[in-house]
């Protein structure tokens, strides 16, 4: 639990500073909107405990799934224009960045959490965050079921805070 709430949280923080904001009554809705979009997992792997028939395939006893879950974030018909965040989407927070059902993340709660108070203290602290390359240079680590970012140079100028 620890190195997997460790590891899904700084690539959901990576994320959300990409996507930052600098307005914070609406970081919870930026949580949600990156969550949703940019989740830090896409997908489980499961084994099947016996045999599984889907559409026109079996899948055979023992085989592994790789359960792509959070493509239901993309679902048109929940959530008009899936891949642009949206603030005032009225359900951001019916993904399914935490999985679902019997295997939903245990660890939803404190990742909002971490995450809510990470973007709180980057919006405090920093200010004037830009990319410093091209969106299209931002790379990912090689994995099918995380989307973490393997860097993500900024430029950003230091808030001074009213002492």
């Amino acid at each position: 639990m620890l190195i997997a709430g460790n590891d899904t949280t700084a690539a959901t923080i990576a994320n959300e500073v990409l996507q930052a904001a600098d307005d914070e009554p609406l970081l919870n809705r930026l949580v949600e909107e990156v969550l949703r979009v940019e989740p830090h997992a896409h997908g489980l792997f499961r084994t099947a405990m016996r045999d599984v028939e889907l559409s026109v395939t079996v899948i055979p006893t023992g085989s592994q799934v790789c359960i792509m879950f959070a493509s239901a974030n993309d679902d048109e018909s929940e959530f008009p224009y899936p891949r642009k965040i949206d603030l005032a989407r009225p359900n951001a927070g019916r993904h399914l960045a935490f999985g679902a059902g019997t295997h939903r993340c245990i660890g939803a709660a404190l990742s909002r959490m971490e995450l809510k108070i990470a973007a709180t203290e980057i919006v405090k602290r920093l200010g004037n965050i830009e990319l410093a390359i091209p969106v299209e240079e931002v790379s990912y680590l090689p994995n099918v079921a995380m989307q973490t970012i393997e860097r993500l140079p900024l430029t950003f100028s230091r808030r001074t805070t009213a002492s």
